[in-house]
């Protein structure tokens, strides 16, 4: 499915048969190359902090944009490839969506799902943690958090365990590269967040 979509030497690359295992057990394999693919986000939305939920959606941009382009300044200019949503009311649902002959970019949204499923786990003050312990010492517990989720989520069934650890390093890569939004991302995920999940439909 994803064809290099971040720089071979970056830290945070997730290699692609990481990425591929990973999408066949969060989709069906089945799936028609007309149906349409939306990553669901179930928000409660009462009393929103609006720069928390702000840096959440700017984490998911981000994160979006590192997954489908090897230029993050790039991605930022071109509005056309940027990611976008829709709202749901009711029950608050930002949708993420694509059709699923799209399959790079099918791919991107099983990424991102784990990135902002993962948000609670991740240590949430990088600067305070990094005074009070040594760095390396700290990215062992970043690193045995992500694990612990990892291991408990049965969409990762599939991954042998090189795999998992190979997952577990992209996403610890990826919350440090976003180190500035994370605080408030991780505090709208544990404060509002109820569901995050992938919801299949034919095209409208």
């Amino acid at each position: 499915m994803i064809r290099g979509y971040l720089p071979a030497r970056s830290p945070e690359r997730l290699p692609k048969r990481v990425a591929e295992q990973v999408a066949r057990g969060s989709l069906p394999n089945d799936l028609p190359p007309d149906a349409l693919v939306e990553l669901v986000i179930r928000v409660d939305d009462t009393d929103l902090i609006v720069r928390d939920f702000a840096a959440y959606l700017e984490l998911a941009d981000r994160v979006f944009g590192r997954l489908t382009t090897s230029d993050l300044p790039s991605y930022a200019q071109r509005p056309a490839i940027q990611l976008k949503a829709s709202f749901r009311t009711g029950s608050l649902e930002i949708i993420l969506e694509a059709v699923a002959s799209q399959s790079d970019t099918i791919t991107a949204l099983v990424i991102l799902r784990l990135v902002l499923k993962y948000v609670p786990a991740a240590l949430k003050d990088f600067a305070s943690a990094y005074r009070e312990v040594e760095e390396a010492r700290y990215t062992r517990a970043r690193r045995k958090k992500l694990r612990e989720a990892a291991t408990d989520d049965q969409d990762l069934g599939g991954l042998e365990s090189k795999q998992r650890n190979e997952l577990v390093q992209f996403l610890d890569a990826v919350y440090v590269k976003e180190e500035r939004v994370l605080p408030a991302a991780r505090r709208f995920s544990m404060q509002h967040v109820r569901e995050i999940f992938f919801r299949i439909s034919r095209q409208k």
